[in-house]
């Protein structure tokens, strides 16, 4: 009995081990195509089916726009990008004037409370990469049925128990809305302060929500390091209602040019293929 533990022991380390090494082999792959995206991506944990569909996603939203639609938010669109903004600013009042007005702070149903506790306890995790995925997973979890609803404005509250009713949870304006306010929530972790001059600090991140015409998403910056110092942003967007898994987006909407984006493809499509590699030698 001893010995068949001990083999078994031998066994599950062999395994683990083999394990840990194509992980950390799947993070250069990801880390070496120098995309935010993706380096947000080896820094995360998830399971591997999960992993190669946020990959699929990053990547899939850097294809041809001809041929893929939400590639097209990439893209320079100068008249329709001003009837955005116009749109967009009146809608991001609404919004602000209905939270300020409300004081959301979850404490109303039992639904409420509980989904504040779970954002309590991911406010004590002080890896910021942690927290955007677990938040982002409870935001999916609860934002309920897609479906138009009745009252212009929903607060997160409201959204939050009409799923908990098995009820429509709103559209995507609701949906970034409840994502970027539990964001919003668990930006900076309990026990760590603003830096002193200025920037967001290793542990913290902001959310805005980002608006289209015809879509409502979420939009993530974090301060960028380079030997310890400071060198400007990631930004990278979040979609809780495209997307199933924990998927960080190539900015929407920022007037990059085609050519960019189609390189930007071209080396997200090479991690794909290395990460392929990877996972077929283990």
């Amino acid at each position: 009995m001893k010995r068949l533990t001990l083999i078994a022991l031998a066994l599950l380390t062999t395994t683990t081990f083999a394990q840990t090494q194509r992980v950390d082999k799947v993070r250069v792959c990801l880390e070496r195509a120098n995309l935010t995206p993706l380096k947000i991506l080896s820094k995360v944990s998830m399971p591997k089916r999960d992993l190669d569909m946020a990959l699929f996603t990053a990547c899939d939203e850097l294809d041809d726009p001809t041929k893929n639609e939400s590639a097209g938010f990439a893209q320079i669109d100068p008249i329709y990008d001003q009837g955005v903004s116009v749109v967009s600013s009146v809608i991001a009042g609404f919004y602000k004037e209905g939270i300020a007005a409300l004081a959301e702070n979850l404490t109303g149903s039992p639904a409420q409370r509980e989904y504040r506790a779970h954002l309590e306890m991911i406010k004590r995790i002080k890896d910021p990469h942690e927290r955007l995925i677990r938040t982002w997973n409870l935001a999916k979890s609860h934002q309920g049925e897609y479906g138009p609803i009745v009252n212009l404005l929903r607060n997160p509250g409201q959204i939050i128990d009409a799923a908990a009713e098995g009820k429509r949870g709103g559209i995507c304006r609701e949906f970034a809305l409840l994502l970027a306010f539990s964001l919003r929530w668990v930006a900076r972790p309990y026990g760590v302060e603003a830096p002193q001059f200025g920037g967001l600090g290793p542990y913290a991140f902001n959310a805005t929500i980002r608006y289209s015409m015809r879509h409502a998403w979420v939009r993530v910056n974090m301060d960028k390091f380079e030997n310890g110092k400071r060198v400007g942003l990631q930004t990278f967007d979040l979609d809780t209602t495209w997307h199933d898994v924990f998927a960080p987006l190539n900015p929407r909407r920022t007037g990059e040019e085609r050519w960019e984006i189609a390189e930007k493809s071209r080396r997200c499509l090479k991690a794909i293929e290395c990460v392929n590699k990877v996972n077929s030698s283990h």
